[in-house]
């Protein structure tokens, strides 16, 4: 929906405004000119895609070629999916040939990139080259790839982002010539398709120069570095080069391209997940004290009494207590928080064991899940047993619970363990789909509480979960989309709340809440080919912050004190390590301090995200510094990005972006709910996601609906 906004709107203080962690913004172009670009081919959801028309003089690049083109994709693309592809129509073999479009990489489900895949003749597969980071939804990104008969590239922007040098010699045999095709706009033999607009593009025998890519970005296709060796050039003004495969045209439009093009935004690092994580913005906060001016946070704890009102999950003495010691930390660094307290009577609640790892489906689905093999489930419903139980017939729906026929493969004892209005049902009620089994989710807590989280940091509790060695809390991380939700939050074994030695697993939570990682995350939670893994203390890889060591998890109050890496990966000797650091896994014992960048990142998030649990006049800025686009002996030529905060929710376009905010569904999911569909359409926020909802053909009324 487009609404002209208006820019002298006053901002007004608005607890909803969710805008700012959305999408990186671009700089401010209201100055700059509309370069006439032309027309731009826009595919949709109905699978359009078409076939470049070749006469027969034509010779396509197959020793060498450059190609070069725009691109504005939509989110949700599919884990592989081609953008432009030339392949040998004639042979089974459809690897043969390349292909530039969008892949998931291999550590990751989320974050899919830019790939060049190419796989010529004499080669036994194909070689990927993918760029440096994630694809950007809705923003128009300059494209080009180079083969020279050994080695291929991918530009980005202009910018060389990947090499590869496996492949060799020519791509197709010579006789085949009259058998290759370009399609462009997706895979028609495995149903997959591109969504978003493509424009000016060039391809050619001739290999393109970086300065020729770089020079190209601001002209026009018919202005092209070298016309006389191009095979194709299309600035998209009509289809007639094209024969449409599809039953439907792609749609001709306006290209909106803006002028000068640079690549200056507010973006998360490779690493990172918000403007936060960037190395600038954490200098900017760390060198400027004003942008660490005191801020005051509203969080509330939840707490679930019996149905008398008598028996408490956690004692309003043990609140206060840690109320007082979670102030106490955190206004060293110029952060207080207001308590509130909610009181819910609900004895059921009070009566259930908790499961933090384990789902209810995972029990009894035939599989044995580790984190579900408890004596609360029946050993993950049975599925754990080592040796099947045996059950007589007449044992089962005789009216009495019998241990051995409550397993999933014999029906849970025909429902004898499970019977309503039994006290003791909560003990041996293990059938995940009978409401009056006696253990539940965390996140059917936070769904059986409906407590909101949209203006205030929920604080709930667990009182008997089998994890208590393990689990002492969980937080929702700012860039999430539970965060402003029921589902989001952090929640507390009371066994670490408020007590004397075991109150500072809070404030490890509350690290969470404010945008900290662990600072073992470099080291223990990434596998050894990922490519942010710690190797030295960094602001772009591992936590973020180059104050903290690369170290191991470690719980205890010491350096670690087995130096070998504990995933195998070729790591030199821990030294120096930061397990007196709040974000470490270390007790309350020694635990004493942020480092001065945790303490920037978190100002910087609560000044991001966290405006709607403050009480403020007008949105705190987020500043961004100005980055040099050219410079010469006698000019310098910046752009300036507009300080977060201070934005009206309307685009470069002057129109206001709106989404829906509520979503229900009459069916419930079991990874995804019905507020996946709310804010921009993607299925995370601020990820290309292959999860994300589109628009699909409802037949037979024939209208377009959401999924």
């Amino acid at each position: 929906m487009g609404v002209v906004c208006d820019d002298n709107l006053d901002i007004r203080a608005d607890r909803q405004n969710r805008l700012l962690q959305r999408h990186p913004r671009a700089a401010d172009s209201k100055e700059s000119t509309k370069y006439p670009f032309g027309t731009a081919a826009s595919f949709g959801s109905a699978g359009e895609h078409m076939q470049l028309r070749l006469d027969d003089n034509t010779n396509f690049p197959n020793e060498e070629f450059s190609v070069q083109f725009w691109i504005k994709p939509e989110g949700g693309q599919y884990r592989f999916t081609p953008i432009i592809g030339v392949h040998d129509a004639c042979s089974s073999d459809k690897s043969i040939g390349w292909t530039i479009g969008f892949k998931l990489p291999s550590y990751s489900r989320h974050n899919a990139r830019v790939v060049f895949s190419l796989h010529s003749n004499d080669a036994d597969s194909s070689s990927d080259i993918l760029s440096h980071k994630p694809f950007e939804p809705n923003t128009w990104t300059n494209i080009a790839a180079t083969y020279d008969g050994s080695s291929m590239k991918l530009f980005m922007n202009g910018a060389e982002v990947s090499l590869n040098g496996e492949q060799n010699g020519a791509i197709f045999r010579q006789h085949v010539k009259s058998c290759i095709s370009l399609i462009m706009g997706g895979r028609p033999d495995e149903d997959i398709y591109y969504r978003g607009k493509l424009m000016s593009l060039d391809c050619g025998t001739v290999l393109l120069s970086h300065a020729e890519i770089v020079e190209n970005i601001n002209r026009h296709s018919n202005d092209f570095s070298r016309l006389d060796n191009s095979v194709v050039v299309d600035a998209f003004e009509s289809l007639d080069n094209w024969e449409i495969l599809s039953d439907e045209n792609p749609e001709l439009v306006t290209s909106d391209v803006v002028l000068p093009y640079h690549t200056v935004r507010l973006e998360a690092p490779p690493c990172g997940r918000t403007v936060c994580d960037d190395p600038e913005t954490v200098i900017s906060y760390l060198n400027n004290a004003n942008l660490r001016n005191e801020k005051e946070i509203r969080y509330r704890v939840v707490n679930v009494l019996d149905d008398n009102g008598k028996k408490a999950q956690v004692y309003d003495k043990q609140i206060l207590e840690q109320h007082r010691i979670l102030n106490k930390v955190f206004n060293q660094y110029n952060i207080s928080l207001d308590l509130q307290v909610r009181r819910v009577k609900n004895t059921t609640l009070l009566q259930k064991v908790f499961m933090f790892d384990c789902h209810p489906y995972q029990i009894g689905d035939g599989y044995c899940d580790q984190v579900c093999a408890h004596s609360t489930t029946g050993n993950d419903g049975g599925d754990c047993d080592h040796v099947t139980s045996e059950c007589k017939k007449d044992l089962l729906g005789n009216g009495e619970c019998n241990s051995e026929c409550n397993k999933a493969y014999h029906n849970y004892d025909n429902g004898d363990c499970c019977k309503p209005g039994d006290e003791k049902a909560y003990h041996t009620c293990i059938n995940p789909e009978n409401p009056q089994r006696g253990y539940m989710n965390i996140e059917e807590l936070k769904m059986e509480l409906q407590i909101a989280g949209d203006d205030v940091i929920n604080v709930f509790f667990v009182t008997s979960s089998w994890d208590t060695d393990t689990f002492r809390g969980l937080a929702t991380y700012p860039w999430e989309k539970n965060v402003y939700s029921t589902m989001g939050g952090i929640v507390m074994h009371e066994n670490s709340f408020g007590k004397l030695g075991k109150s500072k697993a809070l404030i490890h939570e509350f690290g969470h809440i404010f945008g900290l990682w662990h600072v073992h995350r470099g080291v223990s939670e990434m596998s050894c080919d990922h490519p942010c893994v710690e190797t030295h203390p960094s602001l772009v890889l591992g936590d973020l912050c180059s104050d903290t060591n690369p170290t191991p998890r470690n719980r205890f109050c010491r350096e670690p004190k087995h130096q070998e890496d504990p995933n195998g990966c070729d790591h030199k000797t821990f030294e120096n390590t930061p397990y007196t650091n709040y974000m470490s896994y270390a007790d309350d014992t020694c635990t004493d301090h942020f480092t001065p960048q945790q303490e920037a990142r978190m100002h910087c998030y609560i000044d991001l995200v966290y405006q709607p649990m403050r009480d403020m006049e007008r949105p705190a800025p987020v500043p961004v510094p100005p980055r040099v686009i050219e410079a010469d002996i006698d000019s310098v030529h910046l752009a300036w990005l507009k300080p977060l905060g201070l934005d009206n929710g309307c685009d470069t376009e002057n129109a206001l972006h709106q989404y829906a905010n509520t979503a229900s569904s009459s069916h419930s999911g079991i990874r995804w709910s019905p507020n996946e569909a709310t804010g921009f359409p993607d299925a995370e926020s601020c990820k290309p996601s292959r999860c994300a909802f589109k628009t699909f053909l409802l037949k037979p009324f024939h209208t377009n609906s959401l999924i």
